[in-house]
């Protein structure tokens, strides 16, 4: 798994793509989930391989505004792209 508070880079994805092939030869790899607030028009390039990547962002935030935790888990919305 690969979180970024930011939009995901090509970097990012190579950088999970990686990870997963580090355990291709262990029977425990499953797939790899990539969290970002945006991605590159890659994205489609997910479908042929076990990566599923996922959009946050936060519903009614300001940004210089402060919040407590359970504020943010109350605001936080997570969206699977495919």
């Amino acid at each position: 798994m690969e979180v970024k508070n930011r939009k995901a880079k090509v970097s990012d994805i190579e950088q999970l793509r990686s990870y997963m092939h580090d355990f291709e030869n262990m029977d425990e790899l499953l797939g790899g989930f990539i969290v970002a607030r945006g991605f590159p028009e890659l994205i489609t390039s997910f479908e042929h391989e076990k990566i599923m990547p996922i959009r946050f962002d936060f519903e009614n935030i300001t940004e210089s505004a402060e919040y407590t935790f359970e504020e943010l888990l109350d605001k936080i919305r997570v969206i699977p792209l495919i």
